[in-house]
């Protein structure tokens, strides 16, 4: 958790890994989590297209865009939850997160991983609906 938190510290002034983190574990339900978790990542590195998606893409939370990404989007794939996991997920789940124009440094790689990393443990720890 601490290693996390460095990472997401990095350059950012206005970022503190603690609050993060903190908002992501205040999530009760795995939709409160999934759109906390793309708020964060919106954030983090500067786009609107950041969507938690299904093995089939089928968009689960964020925002789907409205048009197919462009010839020089870059896109980065990280998984959530793998399929038949011991979680109460049902199906492996994927946050994706791309720009138009610029690709993801490696810094934002590895804070976006590290968001995903701390999300894949609050999954686990979530009930599910009864």
């Amino acid at each position: 958790a601490v290693e996390m938190l460095v990472v997401l510290n990095g350059s950012e002034p206005d970022v503190d890994p603690f609050d993060v983190a903190a908002a992501l574990a205040d999530a009760e339900t795995m939709d409160a989590l999934l759109s906390e978790l793309c708020g964060h990542v919106e954030h983090l590195v500067r786009t609107r297209r950041v969507a938690i998606v299904g093995e089939d893409d089928q968009v689960v939370a964020g925002l789907a865009p409205s048009e197919p990404p462009a010839s020089d989007e870059s896109t980065f794939r990280v998984e959530l939850s793998p399929a038949g996991d011991s979680s109460d997920v049902p199906d492996a789940l994927y946050l994706v997160v791309s720009r138009p124009g610029s690709p993801l440094r490696a810094r934002e790689r590895q804070r976006v991983s590290a968001l995903a990393r701390l999300t894949r443990v609050l999954l686990r720890s979530i009930e599910p609906p009864r």
